[in-house]
């Protein structure tokens, strides 16, 4: 390996290592929470720095969320809304990733047809961006990086290319990292 790619990725990891990465715990993210903390430790990130935000509540969706839905939703989308208000405000996080959850696997198998997210909940990230971003970039001005990728549990041979066109700017890594990282996660 050159000696330019091994200063570069040695820096990558040693950045990685300060990132504070935060999570809703809502929906199909909480549902695979267990991926996303093995897969954000291979890749570097200390267990500690992995921040989710706190139970679910109205108080959480009016203080945090209230208005920040692009479109019509259901209630489980608008309390996403809160969890995302909450880790801006308040967790102190330099990254939030928000992966719009494409398919996930299923006990039914030989019985349903597909695996397939709801719609509404699949694309609740970016509709609930939108309505952070509406009048000024809120995440721009807290200084944290929104990271949304679209992701299929259902189909893990895609899992590594999907995240890795999401991650590698916001996290520095190579496609081999999350490859492994990926392979990590799944075991979990």
């Amino acid at each position: 390996m050159p000696l330019l790619s091994l200063l570069k990725r040695k820096t990558a990891e040693r950045t990685r290592s300060h990132l504070r990465v935060g999570i809703p715990r809502a929906l199909n993210l909480w549902s695979t929470h267990r991926f996303w903390i093995r897969f954000l430790k291979e890749l570097g990130i200390p267990p500690g720095n992995i921040i989710f935000s706190s139970d679910t509540s109205e108080e959480q969706y009016r203080e945090h969320g209230k208005g920040r839905i692009g479109m019509d939703s259901c209630y489980p989308v608008k309390c996403l809304a809160g969890h995302i208000g909450e880790l801006l405000a308040s967790r102190k996080v330099n990254v939030l990733l928000v992966p719009m959850i494409y398919s996930l696997p299923s006990f039914l198998k030989g019985h349903v047809i597909d695996n397939l997210s709801c719609t509404r909940v699949m694309m609740g990230p970016e509709n609930i961006r939108a309505g952070f971003i509406r009048e000024e970039d809120e995440f721009a001005r807290a200084g944290v990086r929104y990271v949304a990728p679209f992701v299929s549990f259902a189909e893990p041979h895609l899992l590594p290319k999907q995240l890795y066109e999401s991650l590698k700017d916001a996290f520095g890594v190579s496609y081999e990292e999350v490859e492994r990282a990926v392979r990590e996660g799944l075991e979990d």
